[in-house]
């Protein structure tokens, strides 16, 4: 009983923190820009929280995020082939970099992105210390744990089920 919980648990949380987050299109492939980045200081570290808005010549606003722990962020527009050569700017609070709309207009299958990074380059993060590996090797660890645990009840009850002693094996 209590394995069965555990173990839904265990997948439960793998499925959780493993699988890649479901995102659905707002619109056709060919009416998507998607304009992503870092934000980062002057050292390369990470700006966690920040505010990244994506504006047009006039100042309207076009899309808002904010960057995740990694300084990642995303931001989806919709646009036509009419807007190539279009310019915006996208900014954080204390830098702005101006973008003009570039794609092929042909191309209707694959996604039309740009990245526009803030800050430094980013600094390499070993993978032992990346948030990813990290948790998945916390949950195999888990996962053995409750593994070996359960094998002890197992090995307990089949002890106790032939009077203590240990069955013979043919």
């Amino acid at each position: 009983m209590i394995f069965k919980m555990l173990l839904r648990v265990y997948t439960i949380s793998i499925c959780v923190i493993l699988l890649p987050n479901m995102t659905y299109a707002l619109h056709e492939i060919d009416h998507r820009f998607t304009i992503s980045g870092h934000v980062r200081d002057n050292q390369g570290a990470a700006q966690s929280g920040e505010s990244v808005v994506v504006k047009d010549t006039a100042g309207g606003i076009l899309g808002k995020a904010t960057s995740g722990p990694s300084g990642f962020y995303s931001i989806r527009l919709h646009l036509h082939n009419e807007d190539i050569g279009r310019k915006f700017e996208v900014s954080t609070k204390t830098q702005t970099q101006p973008l003009q709309i570039k794609f092929d207009p042909d191309n209707v299958k694959d996604e039309r992105t740009v990245e526009v990074n803030f800050g430094s380059p980013g600094i390499a993060t070993p993978l032992w210390e990346s948030p990813t590996f990290l948790t998945f090797a916390a949950l195999i660890t888990f996962g053995g744990g409750i593994y070996l645990f359960m094998a002890q009840q197992r090995k307990r009850l089949r002890r106790a089920k032939h009077g203590g002693t240990p069955r013979k094996r043919r």
